[in-house]
Formats: C-alpha cells, structure tokens, sequence
C-alpha cells in the first residue's frame, strides 16, 4: 500500500530573503533618488551665487524639487531673470527627468512670457497653450533637441511699428548630423503663421531645413553669440529645404550659402515659384501701403522664369544670386536681405 506524501511548506527563511532584497533594492533607489535629487538642489543654488557674483538676479519665489521615486521635477514660479537693464520673465517653469533616464530631459513652461533686451531695446511679449522642450544629453552634449509650442502669439514694442505675429504651431527641432561629423541639422516648421501687423491675406506655412557643417558648439552649449559659430570668418550652410506656402501659392529653394562676420549671405539659390500670378498680392503685405514693387517683381519674374505649369499653377524658376547681403535675379538688383545677426 503506497503512501501519499505531502507538500512541504514554504520556508519562512525564503520569505525573510525575498523581504530583505526588496527592502534593501528600495533602501538604494530613496538613496539615488534622494542623491539625485541633492544634486539638482545644490545646482540651483550655484545658479544663484552665480547669477550674484556676475551683477544679476535669480529669483524663484516658489522653488521646489520633487518627483519621488520614479520622476526628478523642478518647479519655478514664476521664474524672473534680471541683469542691468535685460530682464526675463516666465509664469511657471517645470523640469523632469525620469529617476531611471535622467539623460532625457524635458522643460515646460505656462504663458505670459517677457523678455526685455536692453535699455530703450525691444521687448518681446509672449503667450501659448503649451510649450515643450525635450533634450536628450549624454557626454556632455546635446544628441537630439525638439521644441513644440501650441497657439503662440508674439507681440515685439519698443519698434517704430510694433509687431505682432501668430501661428497654430511652432516647432523647431536640432540634431547631431548624420553626413557631417562635426555638424548639426536644424529644423523650422510654423504652421498657419498671421501677422496681424504684416495684413497677411492667408495664413502661412513656413519649413526651414539647414545644415551647419561645423556647428557641433551648439550642441555642446558653448554657443553665446552666433559668430562664435564662424571658421575662419565664415559660416557655411547647406539649405536642406526653405519653403513658404499659402494656398495655391509656394516658394521653395534649397543650395549651399554662406554667412559672413556681419551676418550676411553669399551663395546662389535656384528659386521655384509656384502661383507666380499671386506673387505680387503675396509680397504687398510686407511693402508700404502704394508701393509698386510687389507688381513690378512679378512682372520681372514672369518675363525672366522658366516656366511651366505644376498642378494646374503657373509655376517659374529663377536663379537668385546672393552677394554680401544683397539679392539678384540676373542684373536686376532685388535689394538687401536682412542679416541673421
């Protein structure tokens, strides 16, 4: 007759074992999280000596640092940066970074936002629904950044005509670039930009894809003024995209350029035109009230273009010559072009 042997029961040493790691793995997470979070602690604080000693004000009247355990937030509000007669303000500034990744950073901020420039300089009011930054950081660089900001309105005083600008969404976004070994690829998209100022007929698009070959300083946050971005007293660009669209109407180009030491362009643009008979109602907005040049620019781009149709829209290419700041088509001088610094 055969027996049946019973089950044993757990040991209890088994449990105390299992209760002891767990014990000891949430012992060592509070103390990275709470060493982390000493650290984010002690750089604001350094922030603030800092910003003491260099003349200026670091003012956070509701600073906190929290998140535990799983995120590191660092809440300001309202931020306010003041030096000299330049000023900066912000309604509420948010930090995180999470506890188990801490090399990805994100940053929001809630409107209004000011910025003063200086004495007598201009001033820069802005508001949104969100805006976003998320920062990927390793080595002490930046590998990837991306910028989103819902709905924002811009209004810039202190000009002779203040200017107020509007769109559906901003975004601008940086890359380590995948041909160039020291370069950076930098991308601009607005959608539905309006210019209440401007009297823009239809909203626009706008798209801007550059490559800076040797621009890795901006990734490694040395950037302080754009000619610090100059080799040998120039900046070359590659134009990946720049493209302007309303409606039926686009303008897009793409080519190599290059900035010189007062921020001028040089380079040659092969420029497509598509709706070229809606080119001078596009250009009248950004033209005196009277002006006649919108007209005679289309005229001139119509009787030198090549041109065919693309979608039903009469569309031109014209090769634009830029030369120290200055734009041509063949020897029809278009005027200056704004420098970018």
């Amino acid at each position: 007759m055969s027996t049946t042997s019973r089950p044993k029961r757990p040991s209890k040493k088994s449990y105390f074992i299992l209760a002891g790691m767990v014990g000891l793995g949430i012992a060592a997470w509070s103390t990275y999280w709470n060493i982390g979070s000493g650290a984010i602690s002690d750089t604001l604080k350094n922030a603030h000596r800092i910003a003491e000693v260099e003349g200026a004000a670091f003012n956070c009247t509701n600073e906190t640092v929290g998140g535990y355990p799983f995120r590191f937030e660092v809440t300001c509000s309202p931020l306010r940066l003041e030096r000299g007669a330049q000023s900066l303000f912000a309604q509420e500034m948010r930090g995180v970074a999470l506890a188990y990744n801490p090399t990805h950073v994100i940053l929001e901020a809630d409107s209004p936002f000011e910025v003063i420039a200086g004495q007598g300089g201009p001033g820069y009011a802005a508001t949104w629904d969100s805006a976003r930054l998320s920062a990927h950081v390793g080595s002490g660089r930046i590998s990837k950044a991306d910028m989103v900001i819902e709905n924002p309105a811009l209004s810039v005083v202190a000009l002779q005509t203040p200017l107020r600008l509007a769109a559906e969404t901003a975004e601008m976004h940086l890359r380590e670039s995948g041909e160039e070994a020291e370069g950076v690829d930098v991308a601009v998209l607005v959608k539905q930009f309006t210019s209440e100022t401007m009297a823009l007929e239809q909203p626009l698009d706008i798209e801007l894809i550059v490559t800076a070959p040797e621009g890795a300083s901006v990734l490694e946050g040395k950037l302080r003024d754009p000619r610090d971005l100059l080799v040998d007293g120039k900046l070359d660009l590659i134009v990946r995209t720049a493209r302007v669209a309303s409606g039926d109407f686009f303008v897009q180009t793409q080519g190599p350029v290059t900035v010189d030491d007062q921020g001028r362009l040089s380079g040659t643009l092969p420029l497509t035109v598509s709706g070229v008979d809606k080119l001078a109602e596009v250009l009248s907005p950004l033209f005196p009230d009277g002006s006649r040049l919108p007209q005679s620019l289309e005229k001139t781009a119509m009787s030198i273009g090549k041109s065919n149709m693309v979608n039903g829209q009469p569309t031109i290419q014209l090769p634009v010559t830029l030369e120290n700041g200055r734009a041509r088509i063949a020897f029809i001088d278009l005027g200056p072009v704004p420098p970018l610094f």
